[in-house]
């Protein structure tokens, strides 16, 4: 599988520690497992960050790397379905998590190439959902406009105020700052179980950790094979990235219909073309040639792909990892969205664990019904139905993995693990591989 972008000019020093004890175990070096750690350090709590492989190489190290509480056309899907009041609070944590990235790499002199920029949402058709979304925006009192742009005849939606880095550069450098202030992080340590009693006992495939609280920050929150797995949908998203002699535009945009562009200095960086795992179409073809129909584009540079995970009614889990505990945590669900969320989790994960209220716990709670039942009786049905297909099955609940011949994995469509050609983990949920992967593939 090719590497993205960021991790393509980034290397990871090399996080490693013999300590085995702390307050707080905090599973993944993403962004969201990170800032966690973090926060918490700062609150005086003892961290351990455990990474099954570098910081920063999973999905956080594969988005466009763009900090914006404008995610698509949400706000006024938000006011329609949850109303008004949890609307606002879903735009305050995103627009504070925004405000906080920029503060943060500021105090703390992080160098990541953050540059503020105005995000836009633009559409190729005539349609009124912007309007709507701008509409739904202001009353929830966001920083937007409606605007032009060079590539599109139609109005675009702007937010002024937002962000854009280099994420894998982000994630070492606060990564590097954890450690300078006394936390622990320790790569190529890969978690198989955890025991809660009256503290949690992690074990891994270098030993056992033990601490008095579990954060698991690993996009799917691993070693569940129920309450997560009948609510979540993975997804995958692509990106590339090409040479061009000169930008065309300034500024962040994503489609309605269409994929997300930004630059970075004189790369032009394309992400999207979102399909379900396991779909048997070409995504980088698509997405090349739709690059190549707006902009004047050279050479490509890189290619990769990523999962995520979407939640049934577009609002991310954050919270107890099931409802009778109060020792574990866990933030899932993003839906692309994930670099504001993993923000808005570190402040919700660390006060819960702190023993403070939250004022956008409540939206958040992994443990909200709705449509999260639909969603359960769904994702079991499909499940069941893919627990007996494939020659190879996912380590994680036994559903048939697919072979990807585009990124040359193999891609399990139930939860979204992702194994190489010999049948290693790449990312979970699975924690374990599959064997026999290397004779299908060749």
């Amino acid at each position: 599988m090719t590497q993205s972008l960021w991790l393509k000019d980034t290397k990871s020093i090399g996080f490693a520690s013999e300590k085995r004890k702390a307050d707080v175990i905090v599973i993944g070096a993403g962004l969201t497992g990170l800032a966690t750690a973090w926060r918490l350090r700062m609150e005086g709590l003892d961290v351990i960050v455990l990474e099954a492989s570098e910081v920063g190489s999973g999905t956080s190290g594969h988005t466009t790397g763009k900090i914006t509480s404008q995610h698509h056309l949400i706000y006024d899907y938000l006011i329609d379905q949850v109303g008004e009041e949890k609307a606002r609070i879903y735009a305050e944590a995103n627009q504070w998590a925004v405000r906080e990235y920029i503060d943060l790499i500021g105090q703390e002199d992080i160098d990541c190439h953050l540059e503020e920029q105005s995000a836009h949402v633009y559409s190729h058709e005539e349609t009124d959902a912007l309007e709507r979304e701008y509409a739904a925006a202001t009353k929830l009192g966001l920083p937007c406009s409606l605007d032009t742009m060079s590539f599109s005849r139609n109005k675009v939606l702007a937010f002024s105020g937002q962000a854009q880095f280099h994420p894998r550069e982000f994630m070492l450098g606060l990564a590097d700052k954890i450690v300078e202030q006394g936390g622990t992080i320790i790569e190529h340590t890969r978690v198989t179980n955890v025991q809660e009693k009256v503290l949690c006992t992690v074990t891994t495939n270098k030993g056992t950790y033990v601490g008095d609280y579990v954060v698991y920050a690993t996009l799917f929150p691993i070693l569940d094979h129920t309450f997560f797995a009948l609510r979540l949908r993975p997804v995958m998203h692509h990106g590339m990235a090409f040479s061009v002699k000169e930008k065309e535009f300034d500024g962040m945009y994503i489609g309605v219909n269409d994929i997300s562009y930004r630059y970075f200095g004189n790369t032009l960086i394309t992400v999207g073309q979102q399909q379900p795992i396991g779909e048997d179409k070409n995504p980088y073809e698509i997405l090349e040639k739709k690059a190549r129909e707006k902009f004047a584009i050279e050479s490509e540079l890189t290619r990769w792909s990523a999962h995520d995970q979407q939640s049934p009614d577009r609002i991310p889990f954050i919270g107890t990892y099931d409802p009778i505990t109060d020792k574990q945590y866990t933030a899932t669900g993003f839906g692309a969205w994930g670099i504001t969320h993993a923000m808005v989790a570190s402040k919700i994960l660390t006060d819960q664990i702190s023993g403070r209220g939250n004022a956008w716990a409540d939206l958040y709670t992994p443990w909200r019904t709705g449509k999260t039942i639909s969603m359960a009786i769904k994702k079991g049905k499909d499940t069941i139905t893919s627990l007996v297909k494939g020659e190879h099955l996912c380590a994680h609940m036994g559903c048939g993995v697919v072979f990807n011949q585009y990124d040359q994995t193999y891609d399990c469509p139930c939860h979204g693990s992702r194994y190489d050609k010999e049948g290693n983990v790449l990312w979970g949920p699975a924690v374990k591989g599959i064997l026999g992967a290397k004779k299908k593939s060749q």
